[in-house]
């Protein structure tokens, strides 16, 4: 498992399931050549983010401060399923869409390599 914290999203298609609250997030990464690499994720919110997340609509932007990032592997389907489950989230000021969301700080390297 992966935990996640600060981690800055959209939200779009919220759906409450009753126990728990359904939603796709997307974040975007910019690249070094300056374009963005979207993903989409279908997030569970429970706990404490329950009750929140009722009241997000379309392209509200929001923070999570405490999730998870799970890979459950089942044996009788032979099939991987990738769950991101958030706890507690805040919410964010109102943005223009195409704001660069990344997923947190990282430096600029002269080669574009980290790890030399």
């Amino acid at each position: 498992m992966i935990w996640l914290n600060d981690l800055k999203v959209n939200v779009y298609k919220v759906e409450d399931k009753g126990t728990y609250v359904k939603a796709q997030l997307s974040t975007s990464e910019k690249k070094q050549d300056g374009t963005y690499e979207n993903s989409s994720w279908f997030a569970s919110f429970v706990g404490n983010s329950k009750e929140l997340a009722r009241q997000l609509k379309d392209k509200d932007k929001i923070t999570i401060t405490k999730g998870k990032l799970t890979n459950v592997y089942n044996k009788d389907k032979k099939q991987s399923y990738l769950n991101m489950t958030v706890f507690e989230f805040t919410s964010n000021e109102k943005k223009e869409v195409n704001e660069d969301f990344s997923f947190g700080n990282f430096e600029e390297f002269e080669d574009g390599d980290p790890f030399k």
